[in-house]
This record gives C-alpha cells, structure tokens and sequence, in this order.
C-alpha cells in the first residue's frame, strides 16, 4: 500500500511540474527605459512609474524612476500629456540619498533641457541633459546623454 501511495503522489507532482504556462494568450508586455550619464556615470533607471493626475483641461504624467535594487537614486518629472517639445516638462528632480537636485521650468534657465518627442496616451519618448543645483545652491551635478521611452 505504501508503494502504491508512493507512484500515486510521484506521478501527481510529475505531471503537475510538466505543465506549461498557456501560452496562447500572452499578457502585454510594457517596457520602459530610462538612462542618463550622471557626473560621468551611465545610470540605467530601470523601474519606472508613471502615474496620471487628471485635471479639468489636462493630464499630467508623473513619471518616477529608480535603479533596479537602488532606492537611493531617484528621478522624477512632470510632462503634460499629448505635448512635445522643451516647454512640456514642469519640472525636474534628481535625489541621491538625502540631496535633491532640481530644475522647473518657470525659474531654472536654459542650465537643463528636457525635449519631449513623443507624447501620446500610452507613450513618452525624450532626451535631456544639463546641470542641476542642490536645494542650497551650493553643488550642482550634470546631466548628459539622458534618454527616456515609457509605455505605459
């Protein structure tokens, strides 16, 4: 009896752990990349959000990203939905660990760009690049070669 209660589990996890995942109806997959050479330094910030804030005249996109494992490096910008072009981004935050690095676009100059070049309901594609100051004013970090392209 124990022999066949053995061959009767052994055969149960057998076929269990044979079975396949269906793969006739795959689930949509959504990628999103954004990187940025920081002081020098590619940084591929790999886990991206975007979250909607619906207004009565527009969408804003609030996009948040990190290093995939590396909470302590954050970058997080605003862009009207649907707009392109360097005017469509609001604003612009770089924090590492306790230091928050920003630029907006009423008062922070032509020291950072960020151009949108594509922009529609499930897709954002854009570069920037330039320099940010700390909240005092009294280091700044550089930005180049900074590329993004969310689906969402």
């Amino acid at each position: 009896m124990k022999n066949f209660m053995f061959l009767f589990v052994f055969i149960g996890i057998a076929t269990l752990s044979s079975c396949n995942k269906d793969d006739n109806n795959p689930s949509p997959q959504t990628t999103s990349s954004l990187v940025a050479k920081i002081d020098g330094v590619s940084i591929p910030f790999d886990q991206v959000t975007v979250a909607k804030d619906v207004q009565p005249d527009y969408v804003d996109l609030l996009i948040t990203a990190h290093p995939s494992g590396d909470n302590t490096k954050t970058i997080t910008f605003n862009i009207t939905q649907l707009a392109t072009g360097t005017d469509a981004c609001y604003y612009f935050v770089y924090s590492r660990e306790d230091t928050n690095y920003a630029w907006d676009l009423e008062t922070g100059g032509n020291s950072f760009v960020l151009n949108v070049t594509e922009n529609t309901s499930t897709k954002i594609k854009g570069t920037f690049s330039g320099t940010l100051p700390n909240d005092d004013l009294t280091s700044a970090i550089a930005f180049s070669n900074g590329t993004f392209d969310i689906t969402y």
